[in-house]
C-alpha cells in the first residue's frame, strides 16, 4: 500500500502490533469466537511448552524490550525548545533532550514550564506556549460527491489545552487548527489558537479563516498551568511519562506492560474529548468526521488497554510465584486477546486504502473494531480473573479532580456502540437546497 501520509489511527494500530507481542509471539491466528474449550487447549499447550524448558518472565520482558516503533514518513521536526517538553509517538513517551527530533503523523507534544517550536517540511511553523498539549497530523482526505470525489491534502493541528501560534507554509496543504469544540480552517494565515477546557480562542494576524463552532476572537492570555492541571489528557500524559520512566528503570514485565496501558489511556482521553466531552457545558465538536474518527480511536485504544491489562495479570502471577497452570492459563487467554487486538490493523488498512481516508467507510470500520474489542475484553477478563483468585484487586488511580466548565465529572470509558450512520449530501439535494427560496 503506498504510504504518503498516515493518519493517527494508522500510527496507533501500527504501535498496537509491537505492543501486543508481550507474552509470546502472536501468530497469524484468524478471528476467533469466544470458546472456553479452546482457551483450555491453549493452556495445556502452553503448560507442555513450559515443561520442555521455555522460560516465563524472560520471554515477556524481552518481547517488551525488543519492541520497535513502526517506520513513518517524517512531516516535521522540533527545531528548538527550552524547559520541559514531553513527546508521545505511538506508545513511546519520553522527555525531549535535544532539538532536531523528527515528528510523524499523530505525534503529541506537551510542554510544562517550557516552550517548543515545530518546523514542517513545507516551512509552516508552530510555536507552543508553556503548559500546552497538542497533536499534529497530515494526511489525504476524500472530498466531493460519489464518483466525483477528489483527494485533498490536509494538516490538522489539535490544541487540547493551552496556546500555540501557527504560521502557514509554502505548500497548498489545507491547514486546520482544532480544539475539542471548534475547527478553524486557515488560508495563508498566521495566528494564535488556544483552549482553556471551556472556550476556544482565535487571534488571526494575517490571511483568512473559516470557523466551525464557537470561538472567542481577539488577543487572549495563555490558559497556563491552571487549565493544564484540570485537563484529563494533560494529566494522563504526565502520568504515562512517569510510568514509562519507571519501566525503563526496572525493566519489569508488569511495569513495562503498565507503561503501554498508560500510553493508550492518553489516546482514549483525547478521543473522548472529541466524541462527547463529559462536561455538558462544552458543545460537541461540530465536525462529524472528527467525531467518528475519535470513536474509532477510542475503541482501538480500549481494545489494546484490555490486552495490556491481561499482560499485567500474567506478569503479576509470575512475580507472585503462582502455580504453573495458573500462569499458563492466564497467558493463553492473554495471547488470544492480543491476537484479536492485532486484527484491528486489517480494518484500518481497508479504511485508509492507498493512504487516503474515505469517510464513507468509517461506519463499517467502527462496527468491525467494536466486534474485535468485545472479543479482546472477553479473553482479557479470563487472564484478570485468574490473578484475582489469588490476590486482592489493587486500588485504581483516581482521575484529575476537575474537568472543566461545570465542575468535576467522573470518567467513563467509551461504550462499545456502533456509530450513527454516515450521511452524504448528493448533488441533487444540494441543487434543491440552493434552488429553494430562502425562508
Amino acid at each position: 500500500m503506498p504510504v504518503r501520509v498516515k493518519r493517527t489511527v494508522a500510527l496507533l494500530v501500527g504501535t498496537c502490533l509491537y505492543f501486543i507481542a508481550t507474552v509470546d509471539k502472536v501468530g497469524s491466528e484468524p478471528h476467533t469466537s469466544v470458546d472456553e474449550m479452546s482457551i483450555r487447549v491453549d493452556a495445556v499447550k502452553a503448560e507442555t511448552a513450559l515443561r520442555t524448558g521455555r522460560s516465563s518472565a524472560t520471554e515477556e520482558k524481552q518481547a517488551l524490550l525488543d519492541e520497535k516503533a513502526p517506520v513513518e514518513k517524517p512531516i516535521a521536526q522540533i527545531s528548538s525548545f527550552e524547559g520541559e517538553v514531553i513527546v508521545q509517538s505511538g506508545t513511546r513517551i519520553f522527555r525531549l533532550v535535544q532539538s532536531g527530533l523528527i515528528l510523524v503523523d499523530g505525534d503529541r507534544i506537551q510542554t510544562g514550564q517550557g516552550e517548543a517550536q515545530i518546523l514542517f517540511n513545507d516551512g509552516a511553523e508552530i510555536k507552543i506556549r508553556p503548559f500546552t498539549h497538542i497533536m499534529i497530523q497530515e494526511r489525504d482526505e476524500k472530498t466531493g460527491f460519489q464518483i466525483f470525489k477528489t483527494r485533498k491534502e490536509v494538516r490538522r493541528i489539535t490544541c487540547f489545552v493551552g496556546k500555540l501560534r501557527f504560521k502557514s507554509g509554502d505548500s497548498k496543504i489545507g491547514n486546520y487548527l482544532q480544539t475539542p469544540n471548534a475547527v478553524c480552517e486557515l488560508r495563508g494565515s498566521e495566528g494564535d489558537i488556544g483552549f482553556d477546557n471551556c472556550n476556544t480562542y482565535l487571534n488571526r494576524y494575517t490571511g483568512e479563516d473559516n470557523v466551525l463552532g464557537n470561538v472567542i476572537r481577539g488577543p487572549f492570555t495563555d490558559p497556563g498551568i491552571d487549565a493544564s492541571t484540570k485537563n484529563r489528557i494533560y494529566h494522563r500524559l504526565t502520568k504515562a511519562h512517569e510510568a514509562a520512566e519507571k519501566a525503563k528503570e526496572t525493566e519489569k514485565v508488569v511495569d513495562l506492560a503498565k507503561a503501554k496501558v498508560a500510553a493508550f489511556r492518553v489516546i482514549v482521553a483525547a478521543a473522548n474529548a472529541f466524541q462527547g466531552n463529559p462536561d455538558k457545558c462544552i458543545a460537541a465538536n461540530p465536525d462529524n468526521l472528527i467525531k467518528n474518527e475519535a470513536r474509532l480511536f477510542a475503541h482501538i485504544a480500549e481494545a489494546n488497554i484490555a490486552a495490556g491489562e491481561a499482560n499485567i495479570a500474567v506478569g503479576k502471577l509470575i512475580e507472585a510465584g503462582a502455580p504453573d497452570g495458573d500462569i499458563e492459563g492466564a497467558r493463553a487467554a492473554a495471547k488470544r486477546a492480543q491476537a484479536q487486538a492485532a486484527a484491528t490493523k486489517d480494518v484500518v488498512d481497508e479504511l485508509y486504502a492507498d493512504g487516503v481516508l474515505d469517510p464513507g467507510k468509517l461506519d463499517e470500520a467502527i462496527n468491525d473494531i467494536v466486534r474485535l474489542a468485545k472479543l479482546v475484553q472477553v479473553f482479557a477478563q479470563k487472564s484478570k480473573s485468574i490473578w484475582a483468585e489469588i490476590a486482592p484487586p489493587e486500588e485504581l488511580e483516581s482521575e484529575p479532580p476537575a474537568v472543566d466548565c461545570c465542575g468535576p465529572v467522573p470518567y467513563e470509558a467509551p461504550p462499545l456502540v456502533a456509530p450513527p450512520p454516515y450521511t452524504e449530501t448528493t448533488e441533487q439535494e444540494v441543487y434543491q437546497q440552493e434552488s429553494s427560496p430562502s425562508q
